[in-house]
This record gives structure tokens, C-alpha cells and sequence, in this order.
């Protein structure tokens, strides 16, 4: 072996690698058997559970305040609590995977119009989950819609009660993260 012009470094010949066999081991950060963490996943199982459950509870409060605060928004679950939760898991489901769609395709007009389409398309998305929620006869129904025809009163009752579902949703996202742990 010869040193080389730096201290520390050491120059091998070919034969000397030849004649040593080293096996290279890949060696891991994980040495107590746990697997590697995926690149961009800062969240843990238990997290995204947690931010699920919280989501589906604050779209439920806010159903259960449109329902309140609004006339002829009706929601008749009696004491079957669990059509609540599905209404308000449609609801986040059509926010989460259609809303995006229909915002991205309606980009121009919301441009143009300032932003005033996003309220259009908060009406679209609740007459949607309507439709839904009367496929599974979970008892979700805007001024009598979708069981009777639509009309104007149906536009107007489903512009208030998106308007009060964004407020209250809005307002239970920013209590989520101002009080910690919540």
C-alpha cells in the first residue's frame, strides 16, 4: 500500500484489490428493523386518520348548522346519527376529489368574474351531494330537491346554506389551527 499526497488517503494497486475481498454492505439508518421513511411523507398513519376524522366532524357541524340556520334545507336522520356522518363524508368526498376538477376547468370564468364562480361551484357541489344522498336515501334534501323539480328557490336555498357551510367551516379550520392539538 501506498500513502498518497494527502494524510489519510490511501492509494491500492488493482492486485490489491483483487486480492482482498470486500463485500459491500449496504448499511441502513434503521438499525432497529424499522422501514425507511418515503420521501415526502410527513404524516403518519395515525395523522392522516386524525385530520379525516376532524374534517368529517367539522363538515357534519356545519351540515347540522346549514340545516338549522337555513329554511327548507331539510336533513332528516332521526336517531340514525351515522346518516350524518355519511352526508358529511359525501360532502368531503366531493370537495376533495371533484371540487378541484371543476375549479381547474372553470379557471377562466373565475378569473373574469373575480371569483364570484366559486360560489357557483359551492352550490354545485351541496346540489351534488344531494343527489347523492337521495341515491342512498340518507334523508339530505334542498327545498325539496332532488325528490321534486328544481327551481329558483333551490339555487337560492343552496347559495345560503353553501354560504353558511363555507363561514362555519372556514371558522372551524382556524380554530383547528390556532388552539393546539386540535
Amino acid at each position: 500500500m501506498r500513502w498518497g499526497a494527502t494524510p489519510g488517503h490511501v492509494f491500492r494497486s488493482a492486485s490489491e484489490d483483487a486480492t482482498r475481498q470486500v463485500r459491500s454492505v449496504p448499511v441502513s439508518p434503521y438499525h432497529d428493523g424499522r422501514a425507511p421513511k418515503v420521501v415526502g411523507s410527513d404524516h403518519r398513519m395515525g395523522d392522516t386518520m386524525t385530520d379525516f376524522l376532524v374534517r368529517l366532524i367539522i363538515n357534519a357541524v356545519a351540515l347540522v348548522v346549514a340545516v338549522t340556520v337555513v329554511p327548507r334545507v331539510r336533513f332528516e336522520f332521526g336517531d340514525e346519527w351515522w346518516k350524518l356522518l355519511a352526508v358529511a363524508a359525501i360532502f368531503g368526498l366531493i370537495n376533495t376529489y371533484i371540487r378541484p376538477i371543476v375549479s381547474l376547468l372553470s379557471l377562466p370564468l373565475r378569473l373574469i368574474t373575480l371569483g364570484a364562480a366559486a360560489l357557483v361551484i359551492n352550490v354545485a357541489m351541496l346540489l351534488l351531494t344531494a343527489v347523492v344522498s337521495d341515491q342512498f336515501d340518507l334523508g339530505f334534501t334542498i327545498a325539496g330537491w332532488p325528490v321534486g323539480g328544481i327551481d329558483a328557490n333551490v339555487i337560492i336555498y343552496a347559495l345560503v346554506a353553501a354560504i353558511v357551510i363555507s363561514v362555519v367551516s372556514t371558522l372551524l379550520g382556524l380554530v383547528r389551527k390556532v388552539v393546539p392539538g386540535v
